[in-house]
């Protein structure tokens, strides 16, 4: 284990979604080496639950939370804020995956995508805001993907999902200039989860 306390990370309190396995569990596990508490949320328990015992209940609270409904994404910050005290910044990386082909394509399927992709991230994002700009500092940071940059002709909706978060980040980033903090999107490829 590093040292925390030389760490900028140390007390922080970083609220992540999807943390339940892949990239935001392998997230949460750094942000813990780092020293900063944890607001894990997932619609999954049991991994979520096994995630908690692994980092430590005094480093991380479990937080059922299905961004598609906006009530359980306002009671995720509400939640942390009762456990902690206050929230520093938020890791918007739940998202689900499709690809294919359009012309065989399920439009129920991918308006779901669009539901978790994309309004799940506006919903975080609006939840925790006002904790944020009222504070006058906290990051926001946003899960996208490389598809959010070009569109992959083999996942063309799961591209559009990501462009859409490009756009967001960008004009939300504008928004917030000079009112403290800080907003940004990581892009990452292909990386070894359940989706692969």
């Amino acid at each position: 284990m590093s040292n925390t306390q030389s760490s900028p990370l140390a007390d922080k309190v970083v609220i992540v979604t999807g943390a339940s396995s892949g990239i935001g569990a392998a997230t949460a596990r750094a942000l813990a080496r780092r020293g900063a508490k944890l607001a894990l949320a997932a619609r999954s328990s049991e991994p979520l639950e096994t995630l908690v015992g692994e980092l430590g209940s005094q480093t991380a609270l479990s937080i059922l939370t299905d961004v598609t409904q906006g009530p359980q994404v306002q009671r995720m910050v509400e939640a942390t804020l009762e456990h902690f005290g206050h929230v520093d910044a938020l890791f918007a990386n739940a998202g689900v995956y499709i690809p294919g082909e359009v012309a065989q394509g399920d439009p129920e399927a991918w308006a779901h995508l669009m539901n978790v992709n994309v309004d799940g991230v506006l919903r975080s994002v609006r939840a925790v805001l006002p904790y944020l700009l009222a504070q006058g500092q906290g990051d926001i940071v946003v899960n996208s993907s490389v598809s959010g940059h070009q569109a992959i002709h083999w996942e063309p909706v799961y591209s559009a999902s990501k462009h859409a978060l490009q756009a967001f980040v960008h004009g939300l980033r504008r928004q917030r200039v000079g009112k403290g903090g800080r907003v940004g999107a990581i892009a990452p490829g292909a990386v070894r989860d359940k989706i692969w």
